[in-house]
């Protein structure tokens, strides 16, 4: 994979919770579905340990493009359900502990 590990491996925590948690993806052309696309970053800024080490232990920021307005429309709960899900699995709580945080990025706009 081209990536950095652990975004691979946050692609296969957000691939397991979409199938849990049964989102739809977004189809551009019929305009349904609810998770229109999703973007990763990986920080490696812990200047507490040497630089050398900082790159195994980067943490993904996870933002998902979800089709709706805002966080009160309808659909939103798969939203905070697929969020809490990455957080529960993913987050410094977790065993795994490679999300460094998730955002919601709202888009109705007929095109991506």
């Amino acid at each position: 994979m081209a990536h950095h590990p652990n975004i691979n491996a946050a692609v296969e925590l957000l691939r397991q919770g979409i199938t849990e948690l049964d989102i739809e993806p977004f189809l551009e052309d019929e305009g349904t579905g609810n998770l229109r696309y999703v973007q990763m970053a990986v920080t490696t800024h812990n200047t507490s340990l040497p630089a050398a080490q900082r790159y195994m232990t980067g943490k993904v920021q996870v933002t998902l493009v979800w089709n709706s307005r805002n966080e009160n429309s309808a659909g939103s709960e798969k939203l905070n359900a697929l969020a809490n899900f990455l957080w529960k699995k993913g987050g410094p709580r977790s065993r795994l502990h490679l999300i460094h945080s998730v955002w919601a990025n709202f888009q109705t706009s007929e095109k991506n």
